[in-house]
Order: structure tokens, then C-alpha cells, then sequence
């Protein structure tokens, strides 16, 4: 069979302009035919116009300004409830992703307890994670801290638990 004529996957290194690779791939994935995510190549245009349309430029961005603005709150909040923030917050490694940990809670149950309140949240690594963004504001942050304190505040006695599978983003509740 002459795979000069099969499509993007055949190959080791992706078929560029006016460039055809003869490094074919050595296993059956040669015969696979296929393009590119021409759609994804459109999406990305389309996603980059919106961002734009936001405030995101080459040295600023209102939409990534706003997200720390949600994230320093909540975390100035987390800390007032005897939170220990274990990301990064310095200035230049910051971001909109915040792993906290309540001494002496168990973040398995903390989140079960969350989640029946309506504020999604994850444990990663044995903390607690939340990802604010820029939908997110203080009423959201608000509904966290109150969701926190009530299993905060009475305990449950159980001990830590390891690092949790547990994959889920912190998302605003829809209004009923």
C-alpha cells in the first residue's frame, strides 16, 4: 500500500505546507486517515475575539485582573476562618486556583458537606481547591465561607484522609 497519500497521522512529525515527511509511523496507526481539528482551529479564533472583546490585551487583561480580585477576596476569607492557603500568592506566580486546608478537618467530608449546599469545590493532594473566575463574585465566595463554617465549626472527629480522585470545578450555582 502507498501511504504517501494517507492522511495526518500517518506520520511522526504532522505534514507541513508544501512539506511531505517520509518518517512514517512503524506501527498499524499509519493506516489511520484523518485531518486536522479544523474546527478547533476555528473555535480558538472565535474564543480569542471574545477574550478580546473582555479586556484581554498583550500586557493587561480586566479578565484576568478580575479573576485575582474574586481569588484575594475569597482567600483573605478562607484565611479568616482559620484557612492555611498552601498555593502560591506571590504576585508573579499567582492565579485564580486556590488549594486550602482546615486544620484538623477532613477535606472529604468538608467537600461532601459543600456540595450538599450547592458551592462545588475539589480535594487535590489532601486540600481543598477551588478555581474562582470571572462569572464568580463575593455572594459566591460568601456562600463557600457559610458552607465551610458549618462543617468547620462542629467537627466530626474523622481523621485525614490520603489525596482524594476527586475532580470537580467550583462553578456558581444557577439561580432557581
Amino acid at each position: 500500500m502507498n501511504l504517501a497519500d494517507r492522511g495526518v497521522n500517518a506520520r511522526r512529525v504532522p505534514v507541513e505546507e508544501g512539506r511531505v515527511d517520509p518518517d512514517r509511523l512503524a506501527d498499524a496507526a499509519r493506516y489511520e486517515g484523518g485531518s486536522r481539528n479544523m474546527a478547533g482551529h476555528l473555535a480558538l479564533g472565535a474564543s480569542l475575539r471574545l477574550l478580546a472583546s473582555l479586556g484581554l490585551g498583550a500586557d493587561t487583561s480586566a479578565l484576568a485582573d478580575r479573576v485575582r480580585a474574586v481569588t484575594d477576596y475569597a482567600v483573605s476569607r478562607l484565611e479568616a476562618i482559620g484557612a492555611a492557603i498552601k498555593s502560591c500568592r506571590h504576585a508573579r506566580h499567582r492565579s485564580g486556583i486556590v488549594a486550602f486546608d482546615l486544620p484538623g478537618q477532613d477535606p472529604v467530608d468538608l467537600r461532601r458537606r459543600c456540595l450538599q449546599a450547592g458551592v462545588v469545590l475539589s480535594v487535590r493532594g489532601g486540600n481543598l481547591r477551588i478555581s474562582p473566575h470571572a462569572y464568580n463574585d463575593e455572594t459566591d465566595v460568601e456562600r463557600l465561607i457559610e458552607a465551610l463554617g458549618r462543617g468547620h465549626a462542629g467537627g466530626n472527629g474523622l481523621p485525614r484522609c490520603p489525596a482524594s480522585a476527586v475532580s470537580c470545578r467550583w462553578q456558581r450555582r444557577s439561580a432557581t
